[in-house]
Parts: structure tokens; C-alpha cells; sequence
């Protein structure tokens, strides 16, 4: 028989295990949604929704600045990836000339420390292909 003091132990247990499983669902979800750019067409329909409420643009209108808004949303997204490429080059230029400092096992664990923060660094190496 449950004493109402293992009741209310359990009940909280069982509130703490939902708020954690929660949190951390929650926090990988946002992670993988809020901190990645969004795909160009989604940029683009953004967009559009966006200048459509704010503008009450007409559907005609709509049809011809949504081209404009693709070009747009591509041309940001070859220039996010391009600075991703250019970010890479500047911490591998950098390791190059702090590794000239380190004996062989400490250059080894600046590789290994390269490798296991690269990604973050390198959103194209993530990021699913940009569709049209």
C-alpha cells in the first residue's frame, strides 16, 4: 500500500523524467531547426508571405516578385555557403601556424580538436541540398 508521501515522491519523480526527456527532445529539435539556414525555397516563401501581409500585395503581384525572391534567397545562400568555405580556410591557416609552436603529440591533438569542431564551423557539411 503507497503512503501519500510515496505518492507525491513518485508523481514528482515521474514529472522530473517528463521535464528532462522534454528538455532534451526539445533542445535537439531546436538545435537542428533554429540553427541551421533555412533551405532557399523556404528563405524564398518567407519572403514572400512576409511582403505579401505587409504590403497586402495582389496575387499578380505576388506572381511576379516571387522569382525575384528565389534569385534572392539563392544568391544569400551561395554567399552563406562561401563564407563557410572562407571561415574553414582562416582556422586551417591558423592551426598551420600555431601547430609550427606544438611538438608532435600536441600538434596530433590539435587535429583531433580540429576535427570535432569543424562541423559547427562548416555549415555546408550539414545541411541537406539546397533545392530550388
Amino acid at each position: 500500500m503507497f503512503s501519500r508521501k510515496k505518492a507525491i515522491l513518485y508523481l514528482v519523480a515521474i514529472f522530473l523524467a517528463g521535464l528532462l526527456a522534454g528538455g532534451f527532445a526539445g533542445f535537439n529539435f531546436g538545435r537542428r531547426t533554429f540553427f541551421r539556414p533555412p533551405r532557399p525555397a523556404d528563405m524564398a516563401k518567407h519572403m514572400s508571405h512576409r511582403l505579401a501581409a505587409e504590403l497586402t500585395l495582389t496575387p499578380d503581384q505576388i506572381l511576379k516578385i516571387d522569382p525575384i525572391l528565389i534569385e534572392t534567397a539563392a544568391a544569400l545562400d551561395a554567399v552563406h555557403e562561401n563564407s563557410g568555405r572562407q571561415i574553414a580556410a582562416i582556422f586551417e591557416k591558423n592551426n598551420e601556424r600555431i601547430a609550427v609552436f606544438l611538438n608532435p603529440t600536441q600538434r596530433q591533438k590539435l587535429a583531433e580538436f580540429d576535427k570535432r569542431h569543424a562541423k559547427p564551423r562548416r555549415p555546408e557539411t550539414n545541411r541537406e541540398p539546397a533545392r530550388p
